[in-house]
This record gives structure tokens, sequence and C-alpha cells, in this order.
């Protein structure tokens, strides 16, 4: 199933197609004090266990740099703005919900918010992506994003090494009008908006690919969602 995005970006029109991108590079705009590191010198972190409050739902954390990431997809079932892959709430319960991204940007439990463009640069630098690819749209780095998928069956090649515990799992996503195939796609929503466009930036990992995709989509798509933690 094929479809595709035009985002517009730096007075230009950039397609990205869903199944087979183009490395179409982006400027950015944003910096990072992150140190950058090998990503063999990394090992797993898991951090405390969340208890989401409203409804009692516990997840995993993993520390990663300075960062404390939820290591699971958000389940939080909202009044509006939310949904379950096809309607199902077995897929809920596997993969988490899909939110729109009015939504994504204040479902997070008290202590963790919706992390900005600029927090996923500063975890990419440090797992190894370097910082003139980060800044930039398209598919960056080279193994990131096989070293944030889960290694588990759910996705259809079963490519991740999950090194840092993120554990990635591919909750696919609803374009407005369609679901796309669950298995194939993890797609995650930033807080970061581009000008007054009505997109927002998310990342994406695609099954077959190893690198992560930063691209611009409608805020009226619905993706997975990932807290992270607050600084006191």
């Amino acid at each position: 199933m094929k479809k595709s995005l035009s985002a517009l970006a730096n007075g230009m029109i950039l397609c990205f197609s869903l199944n087979s991108c183009v490395d179409t590079k982006v400027a950015g705009t944003m910096t990072s004090s992150e140190t950058q590191e090998s990503s063999s010198s990394i090992s797993t972190k898991y951090g405390v266990s969340l208890t989401d409050s409203r409804d009692g739902q516990i997840y995993k954390t993993v520390v990663i740099g300075k960062q404390t990431w939820m290591a699971q997809n958000l389940n939080y079932a909202s009044l509006s703005g939310s949904m379950c892959y096809g309607d199902s709430t077995e897929y809920c319960s596997t993969y988490g919900r899909l939110y729109t991204w009015d939504s994504a940007k204040a479902i997070c439990p008290m202590g963790w918010h919706l992390p900005s463009d600029s927090e996923w640069v500063s975890m990419e630098e440090f797992i190894g992506m370097d910082s003139s690819d980060a800044v930039y749209g398209g598919y960056r780095g080279s193994n990131q994003g096989t070293q944030l998928k889960a290694d588990t069956t759910l996705w259809h090649y079963n490519t991740g090494t999950n090194s840092i515990g993120f554990s990635a799992i591919p909750g696919g996503y609803f374009n407005g009008t369609k679901f796309t195939i669950s298995n194939n796609y993890a797609y995650f929503w930033t807080s970061t908006v581009f000008g007054d466009s009505s997109q927002a930036w998310s990342r994406a990992l695609i099954s077959n690919y190893p690198s992560i995709l930063r691209t611009l989509l409608p805020e009226s798509n619905s993706l997975s969602v990932r807290c992270i933690q607050s600084l006191m």
C-alpha cells in the first residue's frame, strides 16, 4: 500500500513516499549539546517503571544519555483524538493508541511530555548519529533505527537489535482516511510544528530500513506517542 506526503520546507516541496522514501536533505535549525558516543559503547539502562495515575497502566522506561524515555507506546484512552488501529482494543493492548497531534501534545502523564524535535535529535546523536545528518529531513544516520527497534516478529522484517532498550514496535498510523499496514511502520509525534503549515515533525522507523526518517506530517494524522520525562 503506497502513500505519499508533500512537505513544505525551506521554500520547496519535498515528497516522501512511505514505502520508498527519498533521502532528501532539508536544512533544520536545532542544535544539540549532547556528546556523541559510539553505539558500541552504549548499554541498556532501564529506569523506574512509570505508573499512569489516570488509569493505573504501568510502562517500562529507559535512560538514554541524559534523557529518560518511555520504553512502550502510550495507551491512555483520551476522550477524543485517539484510536486503536482498526478500532481493535486488542491492537491497543499490544501497540498502544494512535493520537492526533493536538491530542498528543497534551496526553503524557504528569511529569512527562511529548518530546520536541530537538529532544529526538539529542537522543539520535547520543546513539551515534552524526550531528551533520541529524538536522536534515528524510532518512538519516546509519543503524540508529535498528538500535531503536524491538527484536520481535511483530516487525515484518525482524531486523531490530533493541540495543538501547527503546523497544520500538510497528504500530502503523492513520492518515485521516485509512490505516497503514501496522507491521511495517512505527511513527512517533514530536511536539514541534513547522511554521504555520499545520504540519508537525515526526519520526518513523520502517521495517527494512536501518536508519531513522525525520519528516513532516499533517497534524490530523494519528501516530504513536512516546513520552519523555520532564526535567525537575
